[in-house]
């Protein structure tokens, strides 16, 4: 027995799509008409471009659909019925628009106890390949569609600089605030929902005051008292966000 690994990598799902259905057209136009082409699906939401392609033209009526047979390399443990079961993607978009034929479908079953489906769908498969004790299904294609997910890096540096300015509408003596600058970054990593920031908050630890104020003047220019809101010190943080 030889099996050809072959790795294909593709700039978008689009792409991946349409050279996955140009892979398939092919290879059964080379493989012989008296000869079932055993083909496992690929699961997950990926394949659905791919079914879109080959239920269209020219790939609806250039592929020989009738000596296909259609095994699954994974399923979710949902009924077929469910919007999240592999069977069901398939069925929906490719199964059905193509009319392909019950017999020549091989859905894992999905019911009952996981281990007892799993020795069942052992079962099926050396059945239709006629294995013996030992022996491996051999498939004349399997897909195996991985993307990268989508995600995000970003990074963000800022500076705001203050110049000098009167903390009281008249001045007070000690509550003149003095020019500052304050520098501020972060670094964003966005995953689907997934959203992870770090950031660091006046980096340069700018100190004095951001307000003050001054109470009771007196005739003199003075004050009874004053009292100030100190800046923030040099700040980092994690900040994890997750939207549904």
């Amino acid at each position: 027995m030889s099996t050809k690994l072959e790795i294909r990598i593709e700039a978008s799902p689009a792409h991946i799509a349409a050279a996955a259905a140009r892979y398939l057209a092919a290879l059964t136009r080379q493989a012989s008409p008296a000869h079932l082409f055993n083909v496992a699906l690929s699961g997950g939401s990926t394949p659905k471009l791919l079914y879109d392609l080959l239920t269209s033209d020219p790939f609806r009526d250039e592929i020989p659909w009738h000596s296909i047979r259609f095994f699954f390399g994974d399923e979710r443990w949902v009924p077929h019925t469910d919007p999240a079961s592999n069977f069901k993607l398939a069925n929906d978009y490719l199964f059905q628009p193509l009319n392909i034929n019950r017999t020549l479908i091989y859905p894992m079953p999905t019911s009952g106890d996981p281990q007892d489906a799993a020795t069942h769908y052992e079962a099926t498969l050396r059945g239709a390949f006629n294995l013996q004790e030992g022996d491996v299904p051999t498939f004349d294609l399997v897909f195996q569609v991985g993307l990268s997910p989508q995600k995000d890096l970003g990074f963000f540096i800022g500076y705001n600089w203050t110049a000098n300015y009167a903390g009281t509408i008249n001045d007070q003596p000690g509550t003149h605030i003095d020019s500052f600058g304050i520098l501020d970054a972060s670094l964003t990593y966005k995953l689907r929902g997934w959203n992870v920031a770090a950031f660091g908050n006046n980096l340069t630890n700018e100190g004095a005051f951001t307000h003050t104020y001054a109470v009771g003047p007196t005739p003199q220019g003075g004050s009874l008292w004053k009292f100030a809101n100190p800046r923030v010190p040099r700040t980092y943080g994690v900040k994890v966000t997750y939207r549904f």
